[in-house]
């Protein structure tokens, strides 16, 4: 992937168009249409946007943006709560409103079916947490026992 700088990426306002509220589809086409690597600033000037999975994948990869390794970090719970941290450590989101109406759109075409086995997998899994909770007096690392 080329090193380019931001100023010199194009914005997407389709993110700022009345149409993206109502349809999130608008702004998805409009990005997709337009040649390059898929890789746009914010209209808001908040951050960048990635719209093309290779792109993404390149920046995921880049070890200037990679988040800390997990096990590097001391274990424990922030202010906001248990996922804070691995949170404040990813330099890629997404906000809403984008958030929900793609997590819909996408949801079913791209889920698995529900898997019974896999159900039955997790329960007993959670069974044994609490299980060794109550054996050692309510206390277990889920994190170190289960991960």
């Amino acid at each position: 992937m080329t090193v380019r700088v931001a100023q010199d990426l194009p914005t997407l306002s389709e993110l700022v168009d009345e149409r993206f509220a109502r349809d999130p589809a608008f702004a998805y086409r409009a990005a997709h249409a337009q040649p390059g690597p898929g890789l746009f600033r914010m209209p808001t000037g908040e951050g960048l946007i990635a719209t093309a999975h290779e792109t993404l994948v390149d920046l995921m990869h880049h070890p200037a943006l990679g988040a800390q390794h997990r096990r590097k970090r001391r274990a424990g719970a922030g202010a906001e709560g248990a996922l804070a941290r691995m949170d404040s450590y990813s330099p890629f989101f997404m906000n809403e409103p984008a958030h929900t109406p793609i997590a819909i759109a996408t949801y079913r075409p791209m889920s698995p079916a529900r898997s019974d086995p896999l159900v039955e997998a997790i329960a007993a899994v959670a069974e044994r947490a609490v299980d060794d909770m109550l054996d050692r007096g309510g206390v277990v690392d889920l994190r170190l026992d289960y991960a």
